[in-house]
């Protein structure tokens, strides 16, 4: 499952928990929510797989 769900390779934050604590990881997602990016990575990745016939995902 691993292709299936990283294929898209479209991350506003990466956390590697196996290098990484979980309170470590929680730290750095609390220390990037403020200065997350617009757009975010699933409205760029809605745009680019998404057709105007097709319902949008909900994130």
């Amino acid at each position: 499952q691993y292709d299936l769900v990283h294929g898209h390779g479209d991350y506003d934050l990466e956390c590697d928990t196996s290098a990484a604590s979980p309170r470590e990881c929680a730290q750095r997602i609390k220390e990037f929510l403020p200065h997350r990016p617009s757009p975010t990575a699933f409205t760029r990745l809605r745009r680019r797989h998404l057709t105007d016939d097709r319902e949008p995902l909900t994130a």
